[in-house]
């Protein structure tokens, strides 16, 4: 990827006169509801730089405050809880502002409070996609709705990255991310050429997405025990040699959710809300 070969972190301070928000709804009100405008600021950044904005905040419920820019598009967000800041990943001059989402996702159901925090962040960041305000979080996540949700969580979108995919075309939404994911060494394709985006992603193929970005933008590396690091999982011998890095890595990091039967369970699927806190987790390692 073309920036980040030697990446230029431009860190910039804004500091600005935040109000204290108010009208926080209660637990169980999951319709879209931009709550608050903050100041916006004009922010100048050298041309072909990549800059974390630092926004300071001052306010009781930070953790779901999303930067946007001039044309309303919701950007990569975290709250820094050591600077007290939101800070948010930006390519570009501009005009951004803050608003204050509690979610955009209007039928969670019943979900533990994990997974609940989970998906209002990626939604509200425009990481996760929804239909009609409903994401489905039971369902099995799709291999292009996690390529997508992956490049897009670590700012690793390559629209220069080349698809080799024949079943992918530029008309299809997930066309720049399956291409990255691909380039990246992130996802791999079938054996026909095919990416079918539309099927399920089974959970080694998550586990070598996640280890992928781990040793790419924070340089992690496998465990040296990787037997080890695998012996507690009851069906260790059905996890290929070519997954044991990745699974050793990811399982040593605590990112993927464990099953009570203690099985890694390779082939398996994953539901979105159990990607979305894999997802969650990773970002709160990585920046």
């Amino acid at each position: 990827m073309r920036s980040w070969v030697v990446p230029l972190l431009v860190i910039l301070v804004i500091a600005a006169n935040l109000w204290t928000l108010g009208g926080w709804r209660g637990a169980d009100d999951y319709i879209e509801r931009p709550l608050d405008y903050f100041p916006p600021l004009l922010v100048s950044i050298p041309d072909g730089a990549r800059a974390v904005l630092s926004i300071p905040v001052w306010d009781t419920n930070p953790e779901f405050l999303v930067v946007f820019n001039e044309h309303d598009e919701p950007l990569v967000s975290k709250f820094n809880p050591i600077t007290n800041t939101i800070d948010a990943r930006i390519h570009e001059n501009g005009i951004y502002f803050l608003r204050a989402y509690e979610s955009m996702v209007a039928t969670l159901g019943n979900v533990e409070l994990m997974m609940r925090e989970a998906i209002m962040r990626l939604v509200a960041t425009g990481i996760m996609r929804t239909d009609n305000s409903n994401l489905d979080t039971h369902g099995f996540i799709t291999r292009a709705e996690f390529a997508s949700a992956l490049v897009l969580a670590f700012d690793m979108l390559d629209t220069l990255a080349e698809n080799p995919f024949i079943d992918v075309t530029p008309a299809d939404w997930y066309y720049h991310a399956a291409a990255t994911v691909y380039r990246h060494n992130l996802m791999r394709g079938f054996d026909d050429f095919t990416f079918d985006g539309h099927i399920p992603i089974t959970k080694d193929e998550i586990a070598l997405g996640v280890a992928g970005v781990m040793m790419r933008r924070m340089g992690y590396y496998a465990p040296y025990d990787i037997e080890g690091s695998l012996s507690h999982f009851h069906d260790r011998s059905r996890i290929e040699p070519w997954l044991e890095p990745a699974v050793a890595l990811v399982t040593d990091a605590n990112i993927l959710l464990f099953r009570e039967d203690e099985m890694f369970a390779p082939g398996s699927y994953m539901t979105r809300g159990d990607a979305a806190i894999v997802l969650y987790r990773l970002m709160g390692r990585l920046w």
